[in-house]
Parts: C-alpha cells; structure tokens; sequence
C-alpha cells in the first residue's frame, strides 16, 4: 500500500492510518490523525505501543485497530478524552490507564461513546471518569475484556445523569481491588456482564441488571450497595461475597430469579431499605435483615438447599425452621355467643406449618362447659382472611348431638361425625353436621347430659 505523507492517503482504502514507521500510514501519532479526520472517518492503527492522550474534538469518528490487528497488538498507554456532541467509536484496540482514566466522558454536551471489543486494562487509575452533565450523553461498552489490575481503583466512576451500559463483556479483579464502581447519578446498566469487583449506588442513580455476575467472594466484600433513588432492577442475576453481606439497600432494589451466595449467616441481605423480590435462590446459609421486605404477585419462592418455600415473607435470621414449623397447643372451647368455661378431661394438640399451611390435629375431652351458642375450638394460628375461602375437615364427635344443616350448638353429647368449618379470617373453627336426619334445633345446653364428651379431628388450613 503506498500512502500520500503528510495528507490524505489517495491509494488505499484506509483513509488515515496511524503506524510508529512513517513509511507505513498517514500519521505518527493517533492525535494528529484525529485531529485530521472529519466527521464520518475512521482512523486505523497498526500494530504497535502508542503512548499518548487523545482529545477526540470532531464527533462521528471511529478509531480502531488496522485490518488484520488483534486486540493485544494495538496498545495505547493513556487513554481518551470526549467532551462534546455527538459520537465515538473506539474498537479493537487495547488501552491500559497511565495514572489517568483511559476514557474520560466530561463536559455539558451529549456525549455518546461506544467501546467494541476493546481490552480496558486499569493498572494504576480508575478506568473511566464518567461526569458529563448531560443526561443524553451515554457510554456503550459491547463485548469488552479487561481487569483491574491494583487495589485502590475500580474500573468506572459515574456521575453523569447519563447512562452506561455494559453488555457482553468481562472484567476481572487481577489486582483484589476492593474498591467499589460507583454510580451516583443516572442509569447503569450491566447486561450478560461479568464485573468481579463490587458496585455502589448513590444520590439518584439507578441500577438494572439482566443475566449479571457480580462475585467478590475473592475479596470478601459486600457485591452490591444500593443508596440510589432510582429504579434498582436485578432479573436472572448472581451476586457472590464470600464470607461477607453480599447485597446491602438503603433505599429500594427488585430482584426476581437471582441468586444471592453469601457464607454470612447475619446477613445475606441487609440494610434500612426494601427490598423486593420474586424467585431468590441462597446457595448457602443466610439471612434477610432489611428493614421492609416485599413479595411481589408473581411470587415469591426463596430456594435453600434445593427446597422450595412460596409466598413466605422473610426475616431475619432465614433458616429452613422458619419455613416448617412444628410445636405443641392447647386448644379451647368457646361459645359463640357466650364463651362459657368447661371442664376438661383431656386438652391437647400439635400443628405443623409448612409455608402458608397449617395441619392441625386435636382432641378434647370435657365433663361440662357453660358456653352458649355454637361450639367452638381455637386455632393456634387464624386462618387467611380471604373472601370465600373456607376449610373443611374430618372431626369424630362422641356424646354430642349433631341437628342436620346447621351449625353445632354446645351441645349434649351423643356420638355423631362432623365437619369442622373455618371461616375466611377466623381464629376459632365451628362445626356443621353432614347427616341426613330429621330437623332439629340447635342444642343450647353447655352440659353433657352425661359421661364425657370427645370431640377429635384434623384439618388443614392457609394462614397469612
């Protein structure tokens, strides 16, 4: 290829091109083929170490790697400067911090830079300074590779009311940085992204993520801080912290089908904020500590060692005991009308609570009882209040009669199966007989009219 020194090259089909061999491009340096380029053009490098800053001040440029150049090869020590209206596109190339960030976004103009299969290795400063004050202004980076290669920095500062979105991309934490990418204004986005150093939300930023990984387990920090007003979204995501608080909210964040894995068995989850969720997975031992927690319609179900719990508020010290729970209680017999005192022979019962279900199996047995009304026995939990929702079970009923379609009276006891009844919201269950017999009225008499009355059953019900 035979260039044209010093002006455009009118042989080739790469009008500027950038090379170390003067014999080999239009330009030396990358500045001076920028600042030749106009709106439109694309300045190709070849092969080899270029250290410089470059201030891009023509928008509608492209700068990349020659034809045939792999990333490795095309190095820049510095980086870019982008502060006006318009556009930028940076690709193939790789370009390493020089104790300045390797792209800065400033100015009041709506800046718009897109990185494609750039290598963004931050060895001594964060990566990108991000300030424009435009809130149309907006970094892309697509299918990205790089690492944070020291401690002390992190690979973006964001403080624009504009937007990044990082998608397809992976950056590593070759340096254990446990300093945090921040975002204290606008929007971030982090699409099919892997960021393997943590990230802090502030002021009235937002922060959305879609099949994300975010893991600090190498470092033991906490993933993910949310202080940001805006919206905070995390759909089929996974956040990793290692011994420490993996997700930390002070304001609001949704997450629906991600997983959280933290060791730490104070808090998984924590902070002063609410916290809202569909599916959320635990790989290992946790806890939610937030001070409002969610469930949203479509769920939730939180998973723990492969077992399912569904509709089930969290709190604070989540284990599987909070999900299943059994315990001993004594039941009682009321009135409805007047809730009288009996005389018992036997009072026992247990009940077992799995979720929002509760089994519960009684027996009472009693001499007398003074209640008036229907015969009613209490709950160890009230039931949901849920507009025609009624639960039915199995009762066995000795010395107690049992008059047809209506409900039980305190009655004198004759032997007699029953239905017991609980109704949307109650905390006591009646009893309707399901017999055919001939009418009658209910038995007001609290009494046996002699020996003892059994009643014993078992019913299953939804609470709260």
């Amino acid at each position: 290829m035979v260039y044209n020194h010093g002006g455009t090259n009118t042989y080739g089909v790469a009008k500027w091109v950038v090379s170390a061999d003067p014999t080999q491009g239009t330009h030396t340096t990358i500045q001076s083929a920028v600042n030749t380029a106009v709106s439109g053009d694309t300045v190709f490098i070849r092969d080899g170490t270029y250290t410089e800053n470059v201030t891009v001040t023509t928008a509608g440029l492209s700068i990349c790697a020659l034809f045939g150049s792999s990333i490795p090869n095309v190095l820049i020590i510095g980086g870019f400067t982008f502060s006006i209206a318009g556009s930028l596109h940076v690709s193939d190339l790789r370009i390493q911090t020089n104790s300045a960030p390797l792209l800065t976004i400033a100015g009041s103009a709506a800046s718009i830079v897109f990185l494609k299969r750039v290598y963004l290795n931050c060895t001594n400063n964060t990566g990108i300074s991000f300030t424009s004050s435009s809130s149309s202004a907006f970094l892309h980076i697509d299918y990205c590779l790089g690492t944070i290669a020291a401690t002390g920095i992190a690979l973006f500062a964001h403080s624009s009311p504009g937007s990044i979105k990082i998608n397809y991309s992976s950056i590593d934490n070759a340096g254990l940085s446990t300093t945090a990418n921040t975002a204290s204004s606008g929007n971030l986005f982090t699409y099919y992204t892997s960021l393997l150093a943590p990230v802090t939300t502030s002021g009235t930023a937002s922060f959305v993520s879609y099949h994300a990984n975010i893991d600090t387990s190498a470092v033991n920090v906490t993933t993910l801080t949310i202080g940001g007003s805006g919206t905070n979204m995390c759909d089929t995501s996974y956040f990793a912290s290692g011994t420490a608080s993996t997700i930390s909210i002070s304001t609001n964040l949704t997450l629906a089908d991600c997983t959280v894995n933290s060791s730490n068995s104070t808090a998984a989850i924590t902070g002063s904020g609410t916290f809202n969720y569909t599916p959320v997975a635990f790989p290992s031992t946790y806890s939610v500590n937030t001070a409002t927690q969610t469930p949203l319609v479509d769920g939730p179900t939180i998973y723990t060692q492969g077992v399912a719990f569904t509709n089930q508020a969290l709190s604070t010290g989540n284990t599987l005991t909070n999900y299943i729970e059994q315990a001993a209680y004594t039941p009682v017999l009321s009135g409805s009308t007047t809730a009288g005192t009996a005389t018992y022979v036997l009072q026992v019962a247990d009940y077992t609570q799995i979720g929002k279900r509760v089994f519960y199996d009684f027996v009472i047995e009693y001499t007398a009882f003074s209640g008036t009304g229907s015969l009613q026995v209490s709950l160890p939990i009230a039931a949901r209040n849920t507009t025609m929702q009624y639960y039915l079970g199995l009762v066995r009923a000795q010395n107690i009669t049992t008059p047809t379609y209506t409900v039980i009276a305190l009655a004198t006891p004759t032997t007699a199966p029953l239905l017991a009844q609980i109704n949307p919201g109650a905390a006591v269950m009646t009893f309707v007989s399901y017999q055919s017999a001939s009418t009658g009225s209910v038995i007001a008499a609290g009494n046996p009219s002699s020996g003892t009355a059994i009643l014993l059953g078992s019913i299953n019900y939804l609470v709260t």
